[in-house]
């Protein structure tokens, strides 16, 4: 009996050990971003790299919002003849939709975290350089425990409690819905 308690002992210590902490997660998921270059919302593919980092209800969202950008495209085929007469579909490929800038980030470091609730929040500061121009702001990872270690729940892009990932992703999702309810239906031909 003794030996099977030491065994759960040592389990136990081997899989805290094992667990990375929240700054090593922020760490490992911004140097993939730098890497990945990921721009608009994540495609199918973009999303199975970002899968290890992101919550369920996250990656719904960019699922979601997939969703309208083909249909979209879907109710106003491009025209060969015209593609400069196209309209931009909502959720393009452009852009960085897990920063707080439209260019991205070329550069970061990982700041402090804070224990909120049963959640961390990890400061991210950021960087974006282009010649001799170079852009910092601060970014915020919302972390929640997970069987292995940590997920992201969302990002306060900003740093700021009101520059909610998730909130802008929702609200533009349901503004996007609202806008393809009210458009007219397109005119069939005449046969």
């Amino acid at each position: 009996m003794k030996r099977i308690f030491s065994l759960l002992v040592w389990l136990m210590v081997a899989v805290q050990a094992r667990a990375e902490a929240p700054q090593e997660f922020a760490k490992r998921f911004y140097e993939n971003c730098v890497k990945w270059k990921i721009r608009g919302v994540p495609d199918a593919g973009e999303r199975k790299k970002l899968m290890p980092f992101l919550n369920a209800a996250l990656l719904k969202l960019f699922v979601d919002a997939e969703k309208q950008r083909v249909d979209f495209m879907r109710r106003h085929p491009l025209d060969p003849k015209h593609p400069e007469l196209a309209e931009k579909p909502p959720w393009t490929k452009e852009g960085d939709c897990l920063s707080s800038t439209y260019e991205g980030i070329t550069s970061f470091s990982v700041g402090q975290e804070e224990k909120v609730g049963n959640q961390v929040q990890v400061t991210a500061h950021l960087k974006y350089v282009e010649g001799k121009d170079v852009v910092g702001w601060t970014d915020k990872l919302v972390l929640d425990p997970a069987r292995d270690g940590w997920i992201i729940a969302d990002i306060r892009l900003g740093g700021e409690s009101d520059g909610s990932l998730v909130k802008k992703m929702q609200d533009e999702i349901a503004e996007v819905a609202k806008e393809a309810k009210e458009e007219k239906p397109a005119e069939k031909p005449h046969k």
